[in-house]
């Protein structure tokens, strides 16, 4: 839109969409918590499901750094790509998994898959704005 001889762009597109993309990952975050301590105690005894808890969230944690890692060893798309197989097939493996050593290890690699979304995408997003 064009104003008294200058031309700027209002919305990028690909910024509007990791913004709305990083929001719903936010929400989905709030929500994967309380669906996996739910699902994991419709089978497992208490004492199982802490300590699965706990590898998601250790998991979280070295994902900081392997995400980032993974970003700048790969470039950012390709990473971004990477962790959403990573999920899909971590999610696979937990729908269908009924053993704790293969559940331990399907929440590790989709925390370390999931949480390093978050890291790449708070990479990228501010490197996608136009420089003014």
């Amino acid at each position: 839109m064009p104003v008294r001889g200058r031309s700027y762009e209002v919305f990028n597109v690909e910024i509007v969409m990791l913004t709305v993309l990083s929001s719903l990952y936010m929400l989905s975050i709030m929500l994967w918590y309380n669906f996996l301590s739910l699902y994991l105690g419709s089978f497992l005894e208490i004492g199982e499901v802490g300590p699965l808890l706990s590898i998601l969230t250790a998991g979280g944690m070295l994902s900081i750094i392997l995400g980032g890692l993974l970003a700048d060893s790969l470039g950012r798309r390709p990473a971004i790509a990477i962790a959403i197989i990573g999920v899909a097939v971590a999610a696979v493996a937990l729908g269908f998994s009924r053993s704790f050593m293969v559940l331990a290890l399907a929440i590790l690699v989709f925390s370390l898959c999931f949480q390093s979304l978050r890291t790449i995408i708070r990479v990228l997003l501010p490197r996608s704005f136009p420089r003014r």
